[in-house]
This record gives C-alpha cells, structure tokens and sequence, in this order.
C-alpha cells in the first residue's frame, strides 16, 4: 500500500466527521439533505477506495482484514444517513 494511503483514509473520515458537525443543530429534514449531499459521495468513494486498497495487498495480513471489515461498518452507518444520528466508532 502506498505511503499515502493513510492520508487518504484519515482526509475521507474526516470529512464525514466534518458533514456531521455541520449537520449538528439542524432540523432532521436539513440533516438528511445534507448527509445525502456531502457524505453519500465520500461513503461511495471511500468504498471503491477500499477495494482498490484491498487488491494492493497480501489478502492473509491483519490490513486486509481491516479493509474487508470496513465496509460492514459503512453499511451499518450508511442506513442511518437518512436519518438523525452522531457518528460513532464501529
């Protein structure tokens, strides 16, 4: 994996972090609007991100792992986008 992957990694999260406390305060309805807009893209991208990542390394080590669980996280957060929540650890 590249030296760069973390940073992708950390940049994406952090902007799921950042979408979820601008959406902090608002009405259900403007949560939902915005999640739709700012996170589903970064939820998609991180996702063929990942998948990417995988085919990159020996799929018997502890990061293959942890990139094949992702995505069972992000499924778990991916319902409640339409809905309000506060992002939480998986």
């Amino acid at each position: 994996m590249q030296t760069r992957a973390p940073n992708v990694f950390v940049a994406q999260i952090a902007q799921l972090y950042a979408v979820e406390k601008e959406a902090r305060g608002k009405a259900p309805e403007e949560r939902v609007a915005l999640r739709q807009a700012k996170a589903k893209p970064v939820f998609d991208e991180l996702e063929l991100w990942l998948q990417a990542q995988l085919r990159k390394v020996s799929g018997k080590t502890k990061l293959a792992e942890a990139i094949r669980y992702a995505p069972n996280c992000m499924q778990k957060s991916r319902p409640h986008r339409t809905l309000t929540f506060e992002v939480s650890d998986c």
